[in-house]
């Protein structure tokens, strides 16, 4: 009896998605400062809250997979499944915050100014003469590391 762990995108992603652009849609079209001083200050703990309730959840889920199927600690099968809901539930966390992030960055695009500005700056200093003597760097080193290593694993093998 193997529980298998959903490969496609989870439902709660897709209704985090709809709820936070509905959310937008109306913090947009209604000009309350209200609700965007409460949207800013629960915005620096939402990532937070978002990771122990998928964390909490996963924890019990766990547990009642466990309990359901009588697997022990030292099963491979149970590592394997536990491996599987591990990687599910971070999946969930990924998806949760990125669409946490894009929200932010439609919601506030001149909290992301002085980034831009930085990007600005930089795109200054990348010519076309940087950049090859950066492929020269690079390519420079790849060829030592490469050497290096090649060297490395033939003394492994003569001893």
């Amino acid at each position: 009896m193997k529980k298998n762990i959903p490969r496609r995108i989870n439902k709660i992603s897709i209704y985090y998605f709809i709820g936070a652009f509905c959310l937008l849609l109306f913090l947009k079209l209604v000009s309350s400062q209200f609700f965007k001083n409460i949207v800013d200050f629960s915005i620096a703990f939402y990532p937070l809250i978002i990771i122990l309730v998928v964390v909490v959840r996963g924890f019990f889920n766990y547990l009642n997979f466990k309990k359901k199927n009588q697997l022990t600690d030292q099963d491979v099968e149970a590592q394997e499944q536990v491996s599987r809901l591990r990687e599910h539930y971070l999946k969930i966390i990924l998806e949760l915050l990125t669409i946490t992030l894009l929200f932010y960055i439609l919601y506030s695009p001149q909290s992301f100014l002085p980034y831009t500005e930085m990007l600005t700056v930089f795109s200054r200093f990348l010519t076309l003469d940087t950049y090859s003597l950066f492929l020269a760097y690079l390519s420079l080193t790849l060829v030592v590391v490469t050497g290096i290593f090649l060297a490395f694993t033939y003394y492994l093998k003569s001893k």
